[in-house]
């Protein structure tokens, strides 16, 4: 769904027409379930955390005044919603989680299933995908947090630090420490 289609959607919402909320959550669902698997690694862990991001979107998208800035708002909702469960659980650490199966909608953003390609460059690109993403769960959280939430999420520098409390500098470090290890 293009951001004009979206934004009607909301501004529908916003005026009333609550079947629109059924339209948004659809075409957003696999990203949130995307971050919350990135950050949580237990799908049904993930699973929950959505379904509660989606509560508090449904609560606050009224008061959304630029729904431009949806997709940044909305990754904001579902990562903090992750990082607080991860901040009443912090006796269990990231490297102490067990790795599940993500869905699909990890591997697609990894690779292009729209090109043509031969079923061995198909093989590989799956397997690179889930190389990529076992060397992604073991960086350090903080190095995790910021990769997941600039390259996943397609949060800017700037929106990292202040969502994280943390300076520039800091964020931009734990990229260049995760590309490093990466």
């Amino acid at each position: 769904m293009n951001d004009e289609k979206r934004n009607k959607l909301i501004l529908d919402f916003q005026n009333g027409d609550y079947s629109a909320f059924e339209k948004i959550y659809k075409t957003t669902y696999s990203k949130a379930y995307s971050i919350a698997i990135l950050l949580v690694k237990d799908k049904y862990i993930a699973e929950d955390l959505v379904q509660d991001s989606y509560i508090k979107i449904l609560r606050s998208i009224s008061s959304l005044k630029n729904v431009n800035r949806f997709d940044s708002w909305f990754n904001t909702i579902v990562t903090n919603t992750c990082k607080d469960y991860l901040v009443k659980k912090r006796t269990v650490l990231f490297s102490e989680l067990e790795s599940c199966d993500i869905d699909e909608d990890f591997d697609q953003k990894l690779i292009d299933s729209k090109s043509e390609r031969t079923l061995v460059e198909n093989i590989e690109k799956a397997e690179i995908s889930s190389r990529v993403r076992e060397c992604i769960y073991e960086l350090p959280d903080d190095q995790r947090i910021c990769v997941m939430m600039h390259y996943f999420c397609e949060m800017t520098v700037d929106e990292i630090a202040t969502e994280l409390g943390v300076s520039r500098n800091t964020v931009l470090s734990r990229l260049s420490y995760a590309r490093k290890k990466l």
